[in-house]
């Protein structure tokens, strides 16, 4: 178990070797990066934008609800899709590495969970 400093997280490792944050009340937070740096990332529902181009992978899907992960990077937010989980893989396992695959979300798509 992860100890607590006047009530703030600790670090942490998990059984898989990564760092994890323990926080107040047993609730586990894992560790997010983009590019293998700490990175700001949060599973939520999007709306689906309008894509770049007619033929992107994402294209039927405009207007749809969808799960994605939120990540905030170099004073950019982006979405990832997570519908199958690999956006949050992406952001957790992969270190958000560009060798480890993801689909983007068009730009345009909007949060639909506060």
């Amino acid at each position: 178990m992860a100890s607590t400093l006047h009530g703030k997280p600790a670090m942490a490792r998990d059984g898989r070797g990564f760092d994890s944050l323990q926080l107040h009340g047993g609730k586990k937070m894992e560790a997010t990066y983009w590019n293998g740096e700490p990175t700001e990332a949060t599973r939520v529902v999007v709306t689906v934008g309008k894509p770049m181009a007619p033929t992107w992978w994402c294209a039927d899907l405009e207007g749809h609800a969808r799960r994605a992960v939120e990540v905030v990077y170099g004073g950019e937010t982006f979405f990832l899709d997570d519908e199958d989980g690999s956006g949050w893989a992406k952001v957790t396992e992969g270190h958000g590495s560009p060798n480890w695959p993801h689909s983007s979300l068009p730009d345009s798509s909007s949060r639909l969970d506060p």
